[in-house]
Parts: structure tokens; C-alpha cells; sequence
């Protein structure tokens, strides 16, 4: 049974492709015509994400693997610990990944549209692992501006 949308069937093409929750996740990430167009393409879920690293620019490729493992950390959390999170939290986690790489050299691959839905109450859940390289990151870009 699917952790997200009670379907009776779970498997990687669903979880990451077919469910109503991922495609949510994949349209508020501004993916979902990529990831659509692949998952048609191809035979399996492992196909559709080889596809979709081969095809994608590095920026997208980014923000793909770190959504894949978002969804993923959606579906244990809510297997093992009873948690419900929002899409918008899921695609938060996943910026948030990309924002605290080492270098920040991913957080342009992010539309502004793609977090941030709603209140900021889902988003102070989410803490970035480096903090201290994200508050310097966040000081150079104002001073860009």
C-alpha cells in the first residue's frame, strides 16, 4: 500500500511517477513535463531515472536526484514514524539539500516558484545541515543585489 496516497499498489514506478502525492511534488518543482515525458518513454522506474540523468541539464539533474530522495524520506517517514508532511515540505527538503552543498553552486537550479507555498511554517521545520555556510551564502546574494 502506497505511505502517500493509500493506493493498493507500491512499487518505484509508483512511488516516483504514477502517485497523485509525487506528481504534486514533481509539478510544484516545476518537473513534472520532464519527468512525465520520461516515465512514457521508458519501461520502468529505473529506466525513467537513468533517462532522466542522461537528458537533464546539471542544474535539473540536481534537483531531480535531490526531489527522488525528498519523496523517498517522505515515504519512510510516514512508514516508520506515522509522519504527514505536505508536498510543499517535500520540495523544500529537496532545495534545501541543494542550498546547503558544499559550494551552494546548486541553488540557482530552483525557480522561485518551486518553495515557499503558503505560510513559512513548513519551511522553519526544515534546517539547513550548514548553517553557518548558508547565512554567508544569503549575505553575499543581498549584497549582489
Amino acid at each position: 500500500m502506497c505511505a502517500s496516497c493509500n493506493s493498493n499498489y507500491e512499487d518505484l514506478n509508483h512511488i516516483f511517477f504514477e502517485c497523485s502525492f509525487a506528481i504534486q511534488v514533481w509539478k510544484s518543482a516545476g518537473m513534472w513535463f520532464d519527468v512525465q515525458h520520461a516515465a512514457m518513454q521508458t519501461d520502468s522506474a529505473v529506466e525513467a531515472i537513468f533517462y532522466l540523468l542522461r537528458n537533464l541539464s546539471v542544474k535539473l539533474n540536481q534537483r531531480f536526484a535531490a526531489l527522488c530522495w525528498s519523496l523517498w524520506k517522505h515515504r519512510n517517514l510516514k512508514i516508520w514514524e506515522d509522519v504527514t508532511e505536505l508536498s510543499a515540505v517535500v520540495v523544500d527538503r529537496a532545495r534545501v539539500r541543494c542550498y546547503s552543498s558544499a559550494a551552494h553552486v546548486t541553488a540557482s537550479c530552483w525557480p522561485a516558484a518551486a518553495f515557499c507555498h503558503g505560510s513559512a511554517d513548513h519551511v522553519a521545520a526544515i534546517e539547513c545541515p550548514y548553517k553557518h555556510c548558508c547565512s554567508a551564502v544569503e549575505t553575499a546574494k543581498s549584497r549582489e543585489v
